[in-house]
């Protein structure tokens, strides 16, 4: 093991110790699946990455920055910057460029199929941060190597980057109640929990928002920002609307998923039952609200409009095969054990699951 593997693994050990022992001590949610299955489930996807990486180009981006630096290649070797400088603008070219093929991701329906695995989780904790099908790991390589190459960035940039970005995503996918006040200050600087949370809603326009891994301004300067779930964050489903049947999402499920269709019966039939099944949705919610409607939307528009990026709808909906009966159920436990474990943090209007500013 080189010494830059190993440092990527005392970091990546350490950062799942203490934000695991957070998730313990600290909880957002409660957990609606249960957590041994599912972190071994995240945990077996994560070793097989980590096999991937190490077989194949896990190592690849540092040296083509090793090159890169010695040819004179890249954006950043054409300007006579302070080293710091240097350093400090790379990072942040680096995580917009992550920021982008997000985007992208979510917008292309063959990197969808693959991105979809990431989503496809009916619960967010720490391991979610990880949990990518190989392919995309793959893809992800190759685009690092050749935003490396573009830019010209020196491998200590791309090493703490790397380190950043683990971090980061293992952080903002956990299941953690920060401070109001704390996670307020810190989503105007780094993507929280909360803020993170809504880009793993069931409903599209929270889906394709919030694209952010590290740093949060990106979603703010370039129209993707989403404050607060249209659900509240106690009683938001996650996940994927064809994937509610956590059954269907082991570990040999997830891999071939990307190239399994989600459910039976024609196109057209799973387009309109979806968008009958949103539409009742919104009646039974009995309030009025600016997704009112959007299952049609779906339909005629074939994504969210509005300069949002949206995935082809034919890509993602199939059929739903059940109806979620236990949902009242679920959410009213929900509140009753937030209000229950921390009254203080949770007054009685978040727990009917009005929206807030959090």
């Amino acid at each position: 093991m080189t010494w830059e593997a190993a440092l990527r693994l005392g970091i990546f050990l350490l950062v799942l110790l203490v934000v695991a022992s957070l998730e313990f001590w600290r909880p957002k949610r409660s957990w609606r699946e249960a957590r041994k299955t599912r972190w071994g489930i995240n945990l077996g996807l994560i070793g097989l990455n980590v096999i991937l990486q190490r077989l194949t180009l896990g190592a690849a981006a540092v040296l083509m920055a090793v090159h890169a630096q010695s040819e004179g290649w890249g954006l950043l070797n054409l300007v006579d910057w302070p080293g710091w400088l240097t350093f400090l603008v790379g990072l942040l070219l680096l995580d917009l460029a992550i920021y982008l093929q997000h985007v992208l991701a979510h917008a292309l329906p063959f990197f969808w199929r693959l991105h979809q695995v990431h989503h496809a989780d009916l619960d967010l904790d720490v391991t979610s941060g990880l949990r990518f099908h190989p392919l995309e790991i793959l893809l992800s390589l190759i685009y690092k190597v050749l935003v490396v190459a573009a830019l010209g960035l020196n491998p200590l940039t791309v090493l703490v980057f790397e380190a950043l970005l683990n971090a980061a995503s293992m952080f903002s996918h956990a299941n953690i109640r920060l401070h109001p006040r704390l996670e307020q200050v810190l989503r105007w600087f780094i993507i929280t929990p909360d803020m993170h949370r809504i880009h793993h809603s069931v409903y599209r326009q929270e889906t394709d928002s919030n694209f952010g891994f590290f740093l949060s301004v990106w979603d703010r300067l370039l129209g993707t920002y989403t404050q607060a779930p249209r659900d509240g964050h106690l009683q938001m489903d996650l996940g994927l609307a064809p994937y509610r049947d956590q059954t269907r999402l082991g570990l040999v499920s997830l891999l071939m998923m990307p190239f399994r269709s989600p459910g039976g019966g024609s196109q057209s039939e799973a387009e309109e039952a979806f968008a009958q099944r949103f539409n009742r949705h919104q009646h039974q919610q009995g309030q009025s609200d600016p997704f009112k409607g959007r299952g049609q939307e779906f339909l005629n528009t074939g994504g969210l409009g509005d300069g949002v990026p949206g995935k082809k709808l034919e890509k993602l909906i199939q059929q739903p095969t059940e109806q979620n009966t236990d949902r009242d159920n679920r959410e009213q436990i929900d509140a009753q054990r937030a209000t229950t474990q921390f009254p203080a943090q949770y007054p009685q209007g978040r727990q009917t699951g009005h929206r807030s500013s959090e």
